[in-house]
């Protein structure tokens, strides 16, 4: 085994050279620069008596401040946290003091002069007290932990996003089955709920596969589709600029497009050799943007108006413009079925304001 030994350090040795020690002082201040700047972390020292601080260059950089060589006013610093932050900043410190305690860490706000950037700041110090006791010096380290807050954030509104969606697709999910129990058949019930929620699934699935920052509306419409139609370019004709839709805009959007084909599929021109229209564009009304969207069927059975209501047209209908906050209209001309779709362009498509 090696032999372990317990020298002291240079400078610590007799003898050594005077010139060698200041080589190597300045050797350990290099590399505690380095590493203070590789890790992010601004040190500083306070001088309680006279409230002046002594930093490195990091830790002024961290701030916004200009660097300085000698001591600056604590004040200086102090006037760079966020006004919403800086009481309890203080107090806190302040308490800590009283209780005496001997470190303190709090995370806070600055706005830095620099850039008017705001940014989140964890700082941990530890207070030096004389022989009697007295509090005379209060050292640490400043550190930025911006991008951990921004994370932070992230998921709890990620969170606070999935229970909302969630409670949402459950009341979805509810009405799909209190409105499919129209028919005795327990068998065509469950079929019927089914193929609702696996329409629901797929709108879901688009905007998974986005992480839930909006869907393609050609996409969406294609997706809805497919299981209805084995030759989809065929019969069905989709036209219109490329947009993507808002989560919510998606969902409501595929369930009408669900409704839509299913019918077509029974009713409409999907049931003979018929084909589908599926046309969108952005107009103006009023002085605002307007997204609207029609769906028209050509060449299948001749359409009769249904004798009652059923919950695929108020999917179609009174759902999707509740949701939007639009107008939806239902015709069943002879020639085919016409639906239309009008709403605020800021209510259903990603890039537009209110």
């Amino acid at each position: 085994m090696g032999k372990t030994t317990s020298d002291p350090p240079f400078f610590a040795r007799p003898g050594g050279d005077t010139g060698d020690l200041a080589e190597a002082l300045k050797e350990s201040r290099s590399l505690l620069a380095l590493a203070e700047q590789s890790a992010g972390v601004g040190i500083w020292d306070t001088d309680l008596a006279t409230d002046m601080v002594r930093a490195t260059p990091t830790f002024f950089h961290l701030m916004g401040l200009p660097v300085s060589a000698e001591p600056i006013a604590n004040d200086v610093v102090r006037a760079v946290r966020h006004p919403d932050d800086a009481a309890r900043v203080r107090e806190g410190f302040r308490d800590a003091l009283a209780r005496g305690s001997d470190s303190y860490e709090v995370e806070y706000r600055i706005i830095r002069p620099s850039d008017g950037e705001v940014r989140w700041i964890f700082g941990r110090g530890r207070t030096v007290r004389d022989d009697v006791g007295r509090p005379v010096r209060y050292s640490g380290v400043d550190i930025d932990v911006t991008e951990r807050k921004r994370a932070e954030e992230h998921v709890r509104l990620l969170m606070a996003e999935l229970n909302h969606r969630a409670n949402n697709l459950l009341t979805v999910v509810q009405a799909l089955a209190h409105q499919t129990a129209d028919s005795a058949d327990a068998k065509a019930f469950a079929r019927r709920l089914t193929q609702r929620i696996t329409g629901l699934a797929a709108s879901n699935s688009l905007l998974i596969s986005g992480k839930w920052q909006g869907v393609e509306l050609t996409t969406l419409v294609r997706s809805q589709l497919a299981p209805f139609v084995v030759d989809l370019d065929r019969r069905v004709v989709v036209t219109g600029p490329l947009l993507r839709l808002m989560p919510a805009a998606g969902q409501a959007l595929g369930m009408a497009l669900h409704e839509l084909a299913t019918n077509a599929v029974k009713h409409g021109a999907l049931a003979g050799d018929g084909t589908i229209r599926v046309a969108w564009s952005i107009e103006e009304k009023a002085g605002q943007d307007v997204f609207a969207m029609a769906w028209l069927e050509e060449g299948g059975p001749a359409v009769a108006k249904p004798q009652r209501s059923g919950f695929g047209r108020t999917v179609i209908e009174r759902m999707i413009a509740q949701a939007l906050e639009g107008t939806a209209t239902l015709d069943f001309a002879p020639g085919g079925i016409v639906w239309r779709f009008t709403c605020p362009a800021h209510r259903a498509l990603e890039g537009t304001g209110a």
